[in-house]
């Protein structure tokens, strides 16, 4: 897919419009259905920009306008239909990005259920992603060329199905959009399964439909009061509820302008998001309470002191527990910035409603109340000015055409204000159920209360109360941890944790939630069989769970307590109490046989960075040893970093730290592909990053040895010959392959006459030409069938047969990504680039036809497409350019410059003028035929001028 692009070099005083002065959106009407909604947008906005994209979070890269996703998304719905039914279930595996919009919305066009996800990482457990594809039975998953080339887990086999296919949709042509139908769609129909956060073995799909989302919609609208005027400025993930419908789906709702970042560019500089807002002077925002308390800790003075945060009217906190201290930190730190208290907007919701429950209006200050802490565990909210008084946030009032009660969960009668039961909802935002769980369904959306029947609720498992119309939020029916706004059920953790070590006792770990600088954690008491107690290894032990809930849950505990067998709490049938055990914990009745605590990111020195790689390994050393509080000397540099027990938010956070430390931009993901200490050291102090990666060879063959192998051929000649062996087999037959010049080529009669020195003629009518050179699969590559006709078919042969090539050798393609491969290509002809020149039609020429016949990409492309990081060259020297190409190869594998090379050439000849020329040369023979040097010359008289070669 195409979009516009708008880059902008800027300072942290310059202030951007993003949408013309006065502009004015018309507010919502009466629509039924996302793709009817968006026609009326594309119609009235057309190319006013929706989203804006800033792949570094730092400059505009690209846009999608109205019109352009409008486009798109049915340009897209065309081929989804081709190959899934409406109902199907189409999972989506995209980073952050305007593809992500794109390919949901065309979901929608087509009528078939959209599956949000996330492609998995190098490193990352797909346990969670393999159960999601398993329960929604999605036999399709849409996705981006990228993400298929680079990602070894993004297979049918790898994610569990082999009945799954892909489709990259940034090869779908936006020129079909015209052939798109409007589906049977009503606001009935499910639209998509928003997966909530949690386990990795029970995953929930929350059915929405299109009247869902709209209802929902309006609601955050109304409680937010938003139109087409609002900016909006944002880092939540697309495949998260509050990033897609709170954001972007919002945006879209009321015909406002959003600007993306992905996630990882902000937590690798949390600072990135505010400067945003200020750069272009966004009005709306949002986030979980941890991104507030992490810009609220971690900007120093000087970077807040160029903060202008006066435009911000709306920055809401949701999706995981609030708290007050937060909301003020933030208040007061960025009150100098321009930051105004009643910009925020704590709120409260979940996917099973759509998203929004409650919030606080705009222009309203947030809401907290002092309450005395021993009613309240006896389930009384009751005002206290006691200095032990617990102090909780209003997450706001009850959105409007949604009912909220208050319900004893053991009787579901309703309970009056200030008394704290379950939050049960009712209303049109509501989802169906559950995904393939109707008993589950029944159970959390079929609640009803006993003293009125008729109304259905969803029982929430929250507990909460209401005072003067806010609600506040207590706590949890059940014991389900919230980080970083996912959810983690305490019998996963407590399983991987019980995994992780031998020495553990079998149904004797207890997980729950404490509270830490950063707002909720986890903690974990585990008991230790009596058999290991003396020679139980703390440290050993502790880092083995540590990296076993990295890997699998991506968060790293506040604390590893180990107790003693039999002397955790638990019912009379030997369950454990983890609320009496969160107790002891926080009180200190435990008595551990041993403990690990994490404790807080020590800062880093403000010395100058040297580059050797010694230096940065032992900064690596002491910055992972601060964020594990572990010993420096403790730490292995060749131990994968997840296993230590570093989780995402402090890998991003590293790749950040990088950046500061050594003065220059470092990918979010530098850790992923790097993943030890020693690795990621080397990496950034190896002088050409691109040959990083190489290819292994046996241990006989080093790069300086003169012993070259040829491992693969691919080949395309005149007569048939598709392959080497067809060409051995015309070889050993003496298949002549001689004939008529085709007529597709040129018209013969127009240009040949017998006379050799007749002007602007040939004196041959034969010779041998390649069939079929149209032909070319554009999918296959991943490019757009738009691009793949401006594209030389001398360079389309070339990458099929680079790609032949390579099987032939036994070598899947794929796998070469990001070796140090070269390619080296003889091409001497731009025969297809001067036929478009010579066209005479000015308007022919664009963007893909200018690149699209370079010389310079014959090797570039294919380079490009296989992701090789090695030399990638093209050569003319007219007839010797293929052997030129082929000695350059072994020199660069002598050398070691490469450590496999890809060599060949393509001679097509689509028009007169090379033929014409060399028949001025006499370098052709009369019959079209290959002659030696002597035959060819004895037809020559003395007059001529002497031939130069004989030519095929």
């Amino acid at each position: 897919m195409l979009y516009s692009s708008l880059a902008v070099s800027l300072t942290c005083t310059q202030l951007v419009p993003i949408f013309p002065p006065n502009f004015r959106s018309p507010l919502p009407s009466n629509f039924e259905n996302w793709p009817d909604l968006l026609h009326s947008r594309a119609a009235t906005l057309g190319e006013q920009p929706a989203f804006h994209f800033l792949q570094s979070g730092e400059e505009i890269t690209a846009t999608l306008t109205y019109a352009d996703l409008h486009r798109h998304a049915r340009s897209l719905a065309v081929t989804i239909r081709t190959r899934c039914a409406p109902g199907d279930r189409v999972l989506l595996l995209y980073p952050s990005g305007l593809d992500f919009l794109t390919a949901f919305f065309g979901c929608l066009y087509a009528g078939v259920v959209a599956v949000p996800a996330y492609p998995p990482r190098a490193n990352e457990s797909i346990h969670r992603l393999k159960a999601i594809v398993a329960d929604a039975g999605a036999h399709l998953a849409l996705t981006t060329s990228a993400v298929l080339a680079t990602s070894k887990q993004m297979t049918p086999a790898a994610l569990g199905d082999n009945r799954l296919s892909f489709l990259a949709t940034d090869t779908v042509s936006a020129d079909l959009a015209e052939q798109w139908t409007r589906p049977a769609i009503t606001a009935d129909t499910l639209a998509f399964l928003q997966y909530t956060s949690g386990s990795t073995g029970q995953p929930k799909g929350v059915m929405l439909t299109h009247g869902h989302l709209l209802a929902n919609q309006e609601m955050i609208r109304r409680i937010f009061r938003l139109d087409g005027d609002d900016l909006m400025a944002g880092w939540l993930p697309l495949f998260h509820d509050m990033g897609l419908i709170g954001l972007s789906m919002l945006t879209l709702y009321i015909g406002a302008t959003y600007l993306l970042m992905p996630p990882a560019a902000f937590l690798q500089k949390p600072l990135r998001w505010l400067q945003l807002i200020s750069r272009y002077r966004a009005t709306m925002t949002g986030a979980p309470n941890f991104a507030y308390e992490l810009c609220a800790r971690r900007l120093t003075p000087s970077e807040r002191a160029n903060l202008d945060l006066s435009s911000l009217k709306v920055a809401f906190n949701g999706s995981e527990p609030i708290h007050v201290a937060t909301l003020e930190l933030f208040a007061s730190t960025f009150a100098a910035s321009g930051f105004r208290r009643d910009a925020l907007l704590p709120c409260y919701g979940m996917a099973e409603a759509s998203l929004l429950v409650t919030g606080k209006t705009r222009g309203h200050s947030p809401v907290s109340a002092p309450f005395d802490p021993a009613h309240l565990a006896l389930g009384a909210a009751l005002p206290s000015t006691a200095p032990d008084a617990r102090v909780l946030a209003s997450s706001g009032r009850v959105a409007k055409k949604l009912r909220v009660a208050i319900v004893d969960p053991a009787t579901s009668i309703a309970i009056p204000d200030s008394h704290i039961g379950e939050i049960w909802v009712s209303g049109p935002s509501i989802g169906l159920g559950y995904w393939n769980k109707p008993e589950l369904s029944a159970l959390i959306f079929g609640a009803r209360l006993a003293r009125f029947p008729r109304r259905t609720f969803l029982r929430t498992g929250d507990l909460g109360f209401f005072r003067d119309g806010e609600l506040f939020i207590t706590g949890r029916i059940k014991d389900v941890i919230i980080i970083r706004g996912r959810n983690h059920y305490p019998q996963d953790l407590e399983a991987t944790a019980q995994a992780a070590s031998p020495v553990l006792r079998a149904h004797g770990t207890a997980a729950f939630s404490v509270a830490d600088s950063t707002g909720e954690a986890v903690a974990l008491v585990l008991e230790v069989e009596r058999t290991a107690l003396r020679k139980l290894d703390v440290p050993a032990t502790a880092a083995a769970i540590r990296a076993a809930l990295v890997r699998e849950h991506e968060l790293v505990p506040a604390a590893l307590v180990f107790v003693k067998p039999a002397t955790m709490p638990k019912t009379s049938s030997g369950k454990i109490q983890r609320a009496e055990c969160r107790r002891q914990f926080l009180v200190g009745e435990l008595e551990p046989v041993g403990e690990w605590r994490r404790e807080p990111l020590i800062a880093s020195p403000s010395t100058a960075p040297t580059v050797s790689e010694s230096s940065i390994q032992s900064w690596l050393t002491t910055r992972v040893a601060a964020a594990l509080h572990v010993a420096p000397a403790t730490l292995d540099p060749h131990t994968p970093l997840q296993s230590l027990g570093l989780d995402s938010l402090a890998a991003v956070t590293l790749s950040g730290e990088l950046e500061t430390h050594l003065g220059r931009p470092i990918s979010p993901t530098i850790v992923y592909d790097h993943p030890t200490i020693a690795q990621l050291a080397a990496h950034l102090t190896t002088p050409s990053p691109s040959l990083s990666v190489s290819l292994s060879l046996p241990p006989s063959v080093s790069p300086s040895s003169d012993s070259i192998a040829i491992i693969g051929q691919g080949c395309r000649f005149p007569g048939g010959a598709t392959d080497p062996e067809k060409l051995w087999q015309l070889l050993r037959a003496g298949t002549d392959t001689i004939a008529n010049i085709p007529a597709d080529r040129w018209d013969v009669d127009s240009f040949y006459d017998a006379d050799p020195a007749k002007p602007g003629r040939m004196y041959v009518r034969r010779g041998a030409f390649l069939a079929n050179v149209t032909d070319f699969d554009p999918e296959f590559f991943s490019i757009s069938p738009r691009e793949a006709a401006a594209i030389d078919p001398q360079h389309r042969l070339l990458l099929e047969l680079a790609w032949e090539s390579l099987e032939h050798a036994a070598l899947a393609p794929t796998s070469l990504f990001g070796s140090a491969t070269g390619v080296f290509v003889g091409v001497s002809l731009d025969d297809y680039a001067r036929l478009a020149a010579y066209s005479g039609d000015p308007t022919r020429l664009d963007a893909y036809s200018a690149l699209g016949a370079a010389r310079a990409l014959a090797s570039a492309r294919i380079s490009y497409h296989l992701g090789l990081r090695g030399p990638s060259l093209v050569v003319d020297t007219l007839c010797s350019s293929s052997l030129l190409a082929v000695h350059l190869a072994a020199r660069s594998l002598r050398s070691g410059e490469c450590r496999l090379a890809i060599a060949g050439g393509a001679n097509l000849i689509l028009a007169p003028d090379a033929t014409i020329a060399s028949c001025k040369l006499r370098a052709l023979s009369p019959d079209g035929r290959c002659k030696t040097f002597d035959a060819a010359a004895s037809w020559v008289t003395s007059s001529q001028p002497p031939a130069v070669s004989s030519k095929v």
